[in-house]
């Protein structure tokens, strides 16, 4: 049921953020005709999340590992900042919950690669991560159009 409305709020966001732009025939920058851009929004306060259009892959060091608290959910998310090719980037890993479901613990100066959307919010480079590869081993923790891995898991999962 969870997934339905998230769908549901994810095809109604789209088609407010495209219509305008269909109509007057915008084109992005870079040529893309910006209704052709998959966006998922943040249904609550209509903020992108994640471009399917910025996706990369970057080899880097973690300068810094954080515990953040969402204000709108009651679990802890862990955020890293990331440091490639002389940027930084600010990495919202995904609930801390989750992460230890799936073994991963993140260490400052560790080296490790992210693939995932770059995109800018509130000024500052945000890499949302589809995959992360630390020591040997990559873990998945959103699919190619952003969904996170977690999605769906109920409560009872979340315990370990």
């Amino acid at each position: 049921m969870r997934r339905l409305f998230l769908v549901l709020s994810l095809l109604i966001g789209l088609t407010c953020y495209a219509a305008p732009e269909a109509a007057n025939g915008a084109q992005g920058s870079n040529g893309i005709n910006k209704t052709r851009k998959l966006l998922l929004r943040d249904a609550t306060k209509g903020q992108m999340l994640f471009d399917p259009l910025t996706v990369v892959s970057l080899d880097g060091q973690i300068s810094s590992v954080k515990a953040v608290q969402p204000h709108h959910l009651k679990h802890m998310g862990v955020h890293v900042n990331f440091q490639s090719n002389g940027k930084n980037y600010e990495v919202p890993v995904g609930p801390e919950w989750y992460m230890e479901k799936i073994g991963l613990n993140l260490r400052q100066n560790e080296k490790i690669h992210l693939q995932g959307s770059i995109i800018n919010r509130n000024g500052l480079n945000v890499l949302v991560p589809t995959k992360i590869t630390a020591e040997g081993k990559t873990f998945i923790l959103r699919d190619s159009n952003g969904i996170p891995a977690w999605m769906g898991e109920s409560k009872l999962d979340r315990k370990l």
